[in-house]
């Protein structure tokens, strides 16, 4: 999505030790590995990594490591102590025996402007200033402020993004400061979506896709095969039965402000992920609540030569390490 440089140098490892750690398994590749990637997200008090090879034929899950870190370092998405955290991750891939020295990192959905944006007949000579002019529309702030991105959806509109730049700098020192070179950062709900997409280029079923922090859920939405970004929501997680009955409020909202219908736009599928989303079966019953049965991984599993059943949890750092095959 966006990058931007900075110049400061790779901190050193402080030592810290990570609380809980697990490791992958692997097919051994046919061919010879000729490039690797690591995806790094980051959410509440919980970083995840995933290391990613590719083969002339194939892509490959070569390394998962998942670490807790003390309260205190990220708030609601905002790192507070970037030389702490940034020491931890390196602490965290160099144990977990990774040697990528590239990669993505998650931007939280909420500090993401996501607009779909038609494209006019004739577009300007300039085409970042014309995205600049749509998306000001929706900032609180000077366009200025914020790193700007775009994407394709199709030849009549795309999506405009915006982030602002102080929350893209910290995620940019970070990687530094855990020794690895930025090659881009992006939002949690694109990374999964293109994890999901990337291995499912023939999935056709409505699909309902959120991505669930500890404060923070963000939804979005596949009908007819086309993306649509709906926004991100504050739903507390302090209980299971707590979250299902926000999400239900919310759920019954956005789909009557977007005109759904249970006949014409009924959701074939749900696809969870995020710090909450993904842990103890809550997909599942998020699932039961709603109605909406589960998507299934398998493919995705399969294509990366993944033999674990928890690949709903990998889905964002996997989906930012995909940015390495372009």
């Amino acid at each position: 999505m966006v990058l931007l440089s900075t110049d400061k140098p790779p901190g050193k490892s402080n030592g810290m030790k990570k609380t809980d750690v697990s490791g992958t398994r692997q097919k051994k590749p046919a061919a010879k590995i000729k490039n690797r990637t690591l995806g790094i997200a980051l959410f509440e008090n919980v970083v995840k990594v995933v290391e990613l090879g590719f083969t002339m034929e194939e892509i490959l899950l070569l390394n998962r490591v998942r670490g807790e870190f003390s309260g205190g370092m990220l708030r609601r998405g905002v790192i507070t102590k970037v030389e702490q955290l940034g020491d931890y991750t390196m602490d965290l891939i160099t144990e977990a025996g990774i040697k990528t020295s590239a990669g993505y990192i998650n931007i939280p959905d909420q500090f993401t402007i996501i607009k779909e944006i038609a494209i006019p007949p004739e577009l300007p000579e300039t085409v970042p200033d014309w995205i600049n002019w749509e998306l000001s529309h929706y900032l609180i702030k000077p366009i200025k402020k914020y790193a700007v991105s775009w994407f394709s959806i199709s030849d009549k509109s795309i999506y405009g993004a915006a982030v602002p730049k102080n929350i893209v700098s910290q995620r940019i020192e970070l990687l530094q400061l855990a020794g690895v070179s930025p090659r881009g950062v992006e939002p949690s709900v694109i990374a999964m979506h293109n994890a999901f997409a990337y291995f499912n280029r023939k999935h056709s079923k409505n699909l309902l896709m959120l991505v669930i922090d500890e404060q923070f859920t963000s939804i979005s939405i596949v009908l007819g095969g086309r993306f649509k970004y709906i926004g991100h929501f504050f739903i507390k997680t302090t209980s299971n039965n707590d979250y299902l009955k926000g999400f239900s409020t919310v759920f019954t909202v956005i789909t009557k402000s977007l005109g759904f219908s249970p006949t014409k736009h009924k959701f074939e599928e749900l696809l969870v992920t995020g710090k909450v989303g993904a842990a103890s079966q809550f997909g599942k019953l998020l699932s039961a609540a709603i109605n909406i049965p589960p998507v299934e991984l398998g493919t995705v599993a399969n294509r990366l030569g993944y033999e674990e059943s928890d690949i709903d949890e990998w889905l964002v750092p996997i989906g930012l390490a995909l940015e390495g095959t372009e």
